[in-house]
């Protein structure tokens, strides 16, 4: 893997943002969120200076925002790094000329990016990439969850937890510290950087396409890669719903030919039936889910058949049709 097109860790997230708004002023503008660990949650907006300032950009060209919620899935991280240096300097971070109109991107949408959800939780990564050549699956859940205090494996799942009740052996990096105390899952809780740096972009641009870049393993599964529906996907407008379809098998026939293995229907999320995690999505996303298009893509962590190269291709892929379609619409 070329490491010159895999920036995943903060320190280089935060060196190349900073070239880049030297390199580029007029057409880079940088919000962040700053996080108890003292790192930022960055949102990279991607546009003339002029149609991304201050003021409401509702309606004036079609926006997007696209993220990466979870610290251990940082091919999503690399992806968006890469396709901001398309945007911007017209070559991918290896030097080869931009797979898609980049100039016309630019000039016709307006492209938010979050990067990393969750620095202070990557700072805590292992790795670079997970690969399937150092750690095994069980390993990357104890690293992503932490460690139980009695049997020595995988830590719970919580969307909010507290030092003051909870003493896991080792602290998992998905979750975002808040406080001396507290923690979240950042896509699960409206108090976390990214629901609240989200909140804000979108009462600002009002994006027309929502994108959350996520892994899993496909343990013992045949794919690498696939497409969710929303949680909330069963009660959205007809509109949205039907819009979230068609995008996602875009997505999947796009994968189809470069040759990956995704699951051939879009799936809706797991999570419908589990009535805490519906109430998280919708506290967190309801709102925007009722009137904005999402999806949710999968591509394979942690194992040899999905190497980082191909992480960061069928990342991308996902990213580049997204504006691709936007500018056909636009």
């Amino acid at each position: 893997m070329d490491l010159s097109r895999w920036l995943s860790m903060p320190q280089q997230v935060e060196a190349q943002v900073a070239r880049w708004e030297r390199e580029f002023p007029r057409l880079l503008t940088v919000d962040a969120v700053p996080q108890h660990t003292g790192h930022r949650c960055l949102a990279l907006t991607v546009g003339d200076a002029g149609d991304v300032g201050e003021g409401p950009g509702r309606g004036r060209k079609p926006a997007a925002w696209f993220c990466v919620p979870h610290a251990h899935e940082p091919a999503g991280t690399a992806a968006i790094m890469d396709m901001i240096h398309q945007l911007l300097a017209g070559r991918d971070l290896a030097g080869r000329p931009a797979s898609f109109d980049h100039t016309a991107a630019r000039r016709r949408l307006v492209l938010s990016f979050n990067p990393d959800a969750n620095p202070g939780g990557r700072t805590w990564s292992p790795v670079v990439w997970w690969d399937g050549s150092r750690y095994t699956n069980e390993d990357l859940w104890q690293w992503m969850r932490g460690l139980d205090p009695e049997t020595g494996g995988m830590w719970k799942r919580v969307a909010r937890w507290s030092l003051r009740d909870e003493h896991p052996l080792r602290r998992g990096i998905v979750y975002e510290q808040l406080n001396e105390h507290e923690f979240v899952e950042p896509n699960r809780d409206r108090g976390s950087s990214l629901v609240r740096l989200f909140r804000s972009l979108d009462a600002r641009y009002g994006f027309v396409r929502s994108v959350h870049l996520h892994q899993t393993e496909f343990e013992r599964a045949p794919h690498n890669c696939m497409v969710n529906l929303p949680v909330l996907q069963p009660e959205l407008p007809p509109a949205i719903q039907d819009a979230n379809v068609v995008w996602a098998s875009a997505t999947i026939d796009r994968w189809r030919a470069m040759g990956a293995d995704p699951v051939p229907q879009p799936r809706p999320f797991p999570y419908y039936a589990d009535s805490d995690s519906v109430r998280w999505f919708r506290d967190s996303w309801g709102d925007s889910q009722q009137r904005t298009p999402e999806l949710l893509v999968e591509v394979q962590n942690n194992n040899p058949r999905t190497p980082p190269e191909q992480q960061l291709a069928l990342e991308l892929a996902a990213i580049t049709l997204t504006i691709e379609q936007l500018l056909d619409a636009s």
